[in-house]
């Protein structure tokens, strides 16, 4: 044991560099707004992931078909793929989704963010952060964690 104030226990004081500290899990609670009786997913992410796979998870967890336009609204910051020649907004308005992680526009409990897809019909779904844990407390199917998605369907 290291006695207080020797190297080694300033050693295990210092904080861990940003890109070697244990990967986190986003648990997040996706509502479809305007629905009853409410419809709603509880899913569990990697907090590494970036907006455009957490559209594809959104998608499977829906049971959408990915055959619309969609976008993430975070105040006044909208992220997307801004390749796409859609009509609906001005160039240079939209974020690349595909550049950005959950854990950077969703960092603390309670955190919200707006989903939007298929701009047609508008179909809103607000997205709450219920806790950022360590990846390594929920072991997936295989013992492994984190899966690429975990997911409570409700109803």
């Amino acid at each position: 044991m290291a006695r207080e104030g020797t190297p080694a226990s300033a050693a295990r004081r210092r904080r861990v560099p940003e890109g070697l500290q244990p990967a986190t899990v986003h648990q997040l609670k996706a509502t479809l707004s305007g629905v009853r009786p409410p419809i709603w997913r509880r899913l569990e992410v990697q907090s590494s992931s970036t907006l455009g796979k957490f559209h594809a998870v959104l998608q499977i967890a829906f049971a959408w078909d990915d055959s619309h336009l969609h976008e993430f609204q975070v105040g006044a910051r909208r992220f997307g793929r801004p390749d796409v020649e859609d009509g609906w907004a001005e160039p240079g308005d939209t974020e690349n989704e595909n550049g950005t992680t959950l854990s950077q526009v969703m960092r603390r409990k309670s955190a919200r963010l707006l989903y939007v897809y298929d701009f047609g019909d508008s179909w809103e779904h607000e997205i709450v952060v219920e806790g950022i844990v360590p990846g390594e407390r929920h072991p997936g199917c295989d013992g492994h964690f984190p899966p690429p998605v975990r997911s409570l369907r409700c109803p």
